[in-house]
């Protein structure tokens, strides 16, 4: 089986779990956050995608990017089903911060065996994975803060 193949399968195998799913450990799924998974996905896919548009090697670059960065952000928001840090980071920085470090840590895991014949270092996909999440993570925290 080709390697998008699986990709695909474990999207479709995550999307069709029948328990709540969070896009990033810090947001739950929910009417009033569902809009911000797919917007999570390609603000973090395109930042990718611009940042190591020259640096790939593989063709179809925005869709293979997109389809990482989703596996990554449901990667994490299956680990944020079981550790909900999201009930306590509305009211506490901290968990805000531990959330943020735990998904970049967690999706650039993921990242590393797509990414591992390109030309890129463990600590340049880490810092790409840090300022993709910043990206997301900033409004969401933003609007934790807000909502609360």
């Amino acid at each position: 089986m080709e390697m998008q193949n699986k990709i695909i399968l474990a999207l479709l195998a995550l999307f069709l779990l029948p328990q709540v799913v969070f896009a990033d450990v810090i947001t739950p799924l929910a009417y009033i956050t569902l809009p911000a998974i797919p917007l999570i996905i390609l603000a973090e896919s395109l930042y990718l995608y611009f940042v190591l548009r020259k640096r790939l090697s593989f063709k179809n670059k925005g869709l293979k990017i997109t389809l990482i960065v989703s596996l990554a952000n449901l990667t994490t928001s299956l680990f944020g089903t079981f550790i909900p840090l999201y009930k306590y980071s509305a009211e506490n920085l901290i968990w805000i911060l531990v959330a943020y470090f735990l998904t970049v840590f967690i999706e650039w895991l993921i990242y590393l065996p797509f990414f591992r014949k390109e030309n890129l270092t463990k600590g340049q996909l880490l810092k790409y994975s840090a300022w993709a999440n910043l990206i997301t993570y900033i409004p969401l925290a933003g609007f934790m803060y807000i909502m609360k």
